[in-house]
């Protein structure tokens, strides 16, 4: 996940979005969950929902080819 941070343009607030709402153990931690089958069907709540197509509609704007995207 630290290496979206490198993408050139990608935002930090969106890097945010993406660290609470999936991986945090703090914050939402979804992807954790969802991997290990430990979601409940009530987790998908229509703001979970809208989060999730947010983020990946996000994302798909994005090269994410480490070759073509290294800012170094």
């Amino acid at each position: 996940l630290r290496s979206f941070i490198k993408i050139k343009g990608f935002p930090k607030g969106f890097f945010q979005l993406i660290e609470m709402f999936l991986v945090d153990i703090l914050g939402f931690n979804i992807r954790n969950d969802l991997a290990h089958g430990l979601v409940e069907r009530n987790i998908f709540t229509k703001e979970n929902c809208e989060y999730l197509i947010y983020i990946i509609v996000h994302l798909s704007i994005y090269n994410l080819n480490k070759e073509e995207n290294n800012s170094e």
